[in-house]
């Protein structure tokens, strides 16, 4: 081996060690994370299993992946939707206010049809509201922009529950919002966060 070709293999192997060893790295945390998610979602399944007792495990496990999916995307604590999901509606996918809200996030179809045009998610009929991954996905997607648009939580839960229009012309004129829906999400929130545990992009371990 000449002096050109030595040098030439140092450079590489220079190279190429510091990119296996934040490989190695990257690959340690993928697994972190992987297994933090799995054991979140267990979780998650533990939890439902006595909110909805009747439910099949396959569809409970389902409902927490989505839950938790969806969630993370919008970068929400999932265990607040939890909570919405418990005080809207107890659980009970077939769910319909006396409003016309649907399904585990009590979705309105007029609301529905803007939200899935705004994802591009096919508008089937009123019927989607029922299915748990659509309105999942739409009632996490309209939390979000709720939490993005108004100052504070209790506004953005007010929003959720009588309307962001309602919402806006009361904030308008100085006025606080009604407190019991959001004192209700508030109160389940606390108890889930007492028995489920915190989103790894929480608490800095992502």
């Amino acid at each position: 081996m000449n002096r050109s070709q030595k040098v030439l293999l140092m450079l590489t192997s220079a190279a190429v060690i510091p990119v296996l060893m934040v490989t190695g790295v990257q690959t340690v945390k993928h697994v972190q994370t992987t297994a933090h998610q799995d054991g979140t979602i267990e979780n998650i399944v533990t939890y439902l299993e006595e909110q909805m007792p009747n439910i099949p495990e396959e569809r409970l496990r389902e409902i927490a992946n989505y839950v938790y999916t969806e969630s993370r995307e919008r970068e929400l604590d999932y265990r607040l939707v939890l909570a919405v999901m418990k005080v809207e509606s107890n659980f009970k996918q077939d769910a319909v206010s006396s409003k016309g809200a649907r399904g585990l996030l009590q979705i309105k179809p007029s609301l529905g049809r803007g939200i899935a045009e705004t994802l591009g998610v096919t508008w089937s009929g009123d019927r989607i509201l029922h299915e748990p991954q659509k309105n999942i996905k739409f009632g996490v997607y309209h939390l979000s922009q709720l939490i993005e648009d108004f100052d504070t939580l209790q506004w953005a839960l007010y929003a959720y529950n009588s309307g962001s229009t309602k919402a806006r012309e009361l904030s308008a004129k100085h006025k606080q919002p009604g407190a019991r829906f959001a004192k209700a999400v508030l109160n389940e929130y606390e108890k889930t966060m007492t028995v489920l545990p915190e989103p790894q992009e929480m608490n800095g371990k992502q």
